[in-house]
This record gives C-alpha cells, sequence and structure tokens, in this order.
C-alpha cells in the first residue's frame, strides 16, 4: 500500500509466495527472489492473517426508508471532493492512516442501521450531481469519513479480482454494502479492510 500500487504476482513466483503465506519453510533461494521482486521485505516477521470479513449479502442504497436530508446530499458532495483532492495529493498509505486515526472510541448503537442508510441514500442522491462511475476510492473513502463523523461503525474494504485485474473499494456495516453497489461488490475479493 506504501507504493499506491496493485500487482499480480508473475506465475513463476506464485508458488513460493502460496508457500510463504501458509507458513511452510521456503528455500533461502525463493524467499530471496521474492525479496527482490520487492514482494517481501528482508527480515519480515511473516505472513499477515488472511482478511477477514463477512461477504456483502445487502444494499443499504436500495434499503427503505431511506431519510436522507438536503444536507445529507451536500456533506455527501463535500466530502467526496475533499477526497478527491486527497488521492491526488497524498499516498493511500497516508489517507488509510488519517481514517484510522479519526476513528470514535465510542461507536452509535452497532445494530442501528438507519444513519448508515441515510449516509448510503445521500451517496446515491449526490451521484446525479458528481459522476460516481470510476470514483470509488473517493466516494467509499468520503463515505468512510461520514459514518466515522456520525459515530458509526463501518469498514472501508479494498478488493481485487484477476482476469482481467480490477481493483474495487466499497463501505461496508457487517453484511450490508454502505457505498460500493452489491452487484459489484460480489464481484471482488477483500484484500485489505480498514475499521
Amino acid at each position: 500500500m506504501a507504493r499506491d500500487r496493485y500487482f499480480c504476482l508473475p506465475a513463476a513466483l506464485d508458488p513460493s509466495f502460496r508457500r510463504w503465506s501458509t507458513g511452510a519453510p521456503l528455500a533461502s533461494e525463493a524467499l530471496d527472489q521474492l525479496v527482490a521482486c520487492g514482494i517481501l521485505e528482508s527480515g519480515g516477521s511473516g505472513p499477515t492473517p488472511a482478511t477477514a470479513h463477512p461477504p456483502a449479502q445487502r444494499d443499504l442504497a436500495t434499503a427503505r426508508p431511506h431519510g436522507h436530508t438536503l444536507s445529507d446530499i451536500v456533506g455527501a458532495i463535500a466530502l467526496q471532493l475533499a477526497a478527491r483532492r486527497a488521492v491526488k495529493r497524498s499516498p493511500l498509505s497516508a489517507i488509510v492512516a488519517r481514517l484510522e486515526a479519526r476513528r470514535l472510541g465510542t461507536p452509535a448503537d452497532g445494530d442501528d442501521e438507519s444513519p448508515l442508510r441515510r449516509v448510503a441514500s445521500a451517496f446515491v442522491a449526490s451521484a446525479v450531481l458528481l459522476r460516481a462511475q470510476d470514483q470509488c476510492l473517493p466516494r467509499a473513502i468520503a463515505a468512510m469519513r461520514l459514518c466515522h463523523h456520525l459515530g458509526q461503525p463501518a469498514a472501508l474494504v479494498f478488493g481485487v479480482r484477476i482476469n482481467p485485474f480490477a481493483a474495487h473499494c466499497w463501505v461496508q456495516w457487517k453484511d450490508a454494502v454502505v457505498v460500493g453497489d452489491l452487484e459489484t461488490v460480489r464481484l471482488y475479493t477483500p484484500i485489505l479492510v480498514v475499521t
């Protein structure tokens, strides 16, 4: 993430990386190849556990009632414009670190999804004025900031797919997509979850 890029492993390195990721011993030559390609860092502590996040089953943008206000829509637009500027000016690792630092100590009631439905609805409405296509990252960052502002527990999820390679970013609460479109989200495998 520090380099702000995704990459797919070369086929020749995939078996070595898969072996390393399970914690199995790796020949020093194979380990050196992974380090030389920048996939692993020398002296690293070993594999990080795989991302565990519930699969998305629902889309709050399609739930009723929405109940968003004009203020919600204006806030969604302002946050998206700010997120677009941030994405152009800052590395993704810095943006994620700021999101993690803004988490509130005591989240709101963990079972009340009505504020999250308002967020989802406001972002759908904002798409009338702001282009949503190919803007998943700034939209998700903006939605996550609004969730934090409202004290709502949510997760910023980064996912990928291969053949053809593509990446997507969305905001999810439990098994519900807040911003990101459920049908699109189902095509991606989460690789990073920021809460």
